[in-house]
Order: C-alpha cells, then sequence, then structure tokens
C-alpha cells in the first residue's frame, strides 16, 4: 500500500500536478528533523571548546602583541570586550560550525517544501563576513583558516540555486552538490585539530613541565571527541544525501535516522566528558 502511494506521488510529479515539493520529494521529514537537530547538537557540544579556544587565542595574542599597557588601541578592542566578541581563528571556527548548521536546516526546508530563504541568507552571510573577521595572525594556522574559507564559500553558490528550487529534481541536484563543499568544510575542520591542540596547550606555555601534564591529557580527550563528532557528522550528511538521491528506498531513511540518533547520543556523552574536564 505505502510502495503504491509513493509510485502515484512520483507520477503526479512528472504529470507537474500542482503538488507540493515535500509530496514529490518522499524524504521523511522527521529523518531530516533528526539530522538538524544532531547538527545543532554537534554545534553546541562545540561551542565549549571553541570557548576556551578563543579565551587562549586572546591571551596569546596579547602577550604577542607585547602591546604598551598604558595605551589603548581600538584595533585590540575584539580581544579585551566582554561582549561575546571572538578572535580571527576561533571566529573562523565558528563560522565553519554555522555554515553546516544552517545547510542542515536549508535541507529540512527543502524536505518539507519551504522556502529555504531564511536558511541561505544566514549561510550566505556568514561566508560574506569571513572576509572582514580578519586572516590569521598566529603562526600555524594560516593553511588551516585558508583551507576553511575556501570550503565555507562553495556554499554560496548552492545558496543562490537554493532560492531557485522548484521541484524534487532540483533539490535532489543542490543536495548532491553540497555534499562536496560539507566534506570539504569537515575535512578543514579535522586538519585544523593539531593547531587547536597547540593553542589550548602547547603554544600559550613558555616551559612545558610535567605539572602541565594533566591539560595535555585533558586537551588531547577534548579534541579527539571533537574529530569523532566530526566523523559521525560526516557519516549522517552521507546517509542524508543518500536519502535524498534514493527517496523510494526505505533502507536509507532507516539508515539517516539511526545514524542521526547515534550522532545525536553521542553528542550527550561528550558534553557530559566535557563538563567533567573543565
Amino acid at each position: 500500500m505505502r510502495r503504491g502511494w509513493r509510485f502515484a506521488s512520483t507520477l503526479a510529479c512528472i504529470a507537474g500536478l500542482a503538488i507540493s515539493l515535500s509530496a514529490c520529494l518522499t524524504v521523511p521529514t522527521a529523518q531530516t528533523d533528526a539530522m538538524v537537530a544532531a547538527t545543532n547538537d554537534v554545534a553546541s557540544a562545540s561551542d565549549t571548546l571553541f570557548a576556551d579556544l578563543n579565551t587562549e587565542e586572546k591571551q596569546l595574542t596579547i602577550r604577542k602583541t607585547n602591546a604598551d599597557p598604558n595605551v589603548f588601541v581600538p584595533a585590540d578592542a575584539v580581544l579585551y570586550s566582554t561582549l561575546g566578541t571572538y578572535a580571527p581563528e576561533t571566529a573562523h571556527f565558528y563560522a565553519a560550525i554555522s555554515v553546516l548548521k544552517n545547510y542542515a536546516i536549508l535541507v529540512q526546508s527543502l524536505a518539507e517544501g519551504k522556502s529555504a530563504t531564511a536558511e541561505a541568507n544566514s549561510i550566505k552571510t556568514t561566508v560574506d563576513n569571513l572576509s572582514a573577521v580578519g586572516k590569521a595572525a598566529l603562526p600555524g594556522f594560516s593553511a588551516e583558516i585558508a583551507s576553511l574559507d575556501a570550503a565555507a564559500g562553495a556554499f554560496a553558490p548552492l545558496v543562490e540555486k537554493a532560492l531557485a528550487v522548484r521541484t524534487a529534481g532540483q533539490a535532489r541536484e543542490l543536495v548532491q552538490e553540497g555534499a562536496t563543499p560539507v566534506k570539504d568544510t569537515i575535512d578543514a575542520l579535522r586538519a585544523a585539530t593539531p593547531a587547536m591542540f597547540g593553542l589550548l596547550y602547547a603554544k600559550n606555555k613558555p616551559a612545558i613541565t610535567q605539572v602541565d601534564f594533566p591539560e595535555r591529557d585533558k586537551a588531547r580527550i577534548r579534541l579527539s571527541d571533537f574529530v569523532v563528532l566530526l566523523d559521525r557528522l560526516q557519516d549522517a550528511f552521507d546517509k542524508l544525501n543518500q536519502a535524498f538521491q534514493n527517496p523510494s528506498d526505505p533502507a536509507t531513511a532507516t539508515a539517516l535516522a539511526q545514524a542521526s540518533g547515534e550522532l545525536a547520543a553521542d553528542v550527550k556523552i561528550v558534553q557530559q566528558t566535557l563538563s567533567a574536564l573543565r
């Protein structure tokens, strides 16, 4: 009975009848909802790590500038402000995660047959603002930040297409195209973790002693959890793409639901670990 409904729905789409985009896609919205929730959870778990990176980056940058403490420099305000400002490197990390989060919501909107204008504009704004964030100021981050910006920038043409999506075929094509910048962004974040480790632990210390080893081990655990979450987020995005490309195969929707559920469970464990390590 269910297969018959899907076949009839497909015929209706081909015939060009007045049926909503979501009816033609047949990707269960419950699965895309779970994917969005899992991506938001990963972003939330990343916030703790990035907050600590931001603190260390600000302190290290202040020390390296060796500025006159009796002089106020407006350009350095971002380093001292208490208003939730981000130092350049950390701002790029936040931006990359933000793009992934909004992209997941964009795909959710397509699956539900809704306009993706708000999500597309959010991604475009984030990408456009990267140039205003500033280039990497600390050694060891230049290549990583360049890779992140290139990956995030590749979403720009996608969001333009998202605004013009009118059919299920166009939605599937867009999600398929999005698989590459998603992977490139996750890979760039993963590749930046050695530099993050240096920022969290080694580079901000004039000399490493045995007393510092517990902090080193904490940093290693936190970044290891982050890498595993990124790997599992990539797997979930892969299954999201598969579900869109094979909407009539219930196995792809089941695989997406399972991957998203497992990722959400993993995030909870990581959040508990982070709380214990702080």
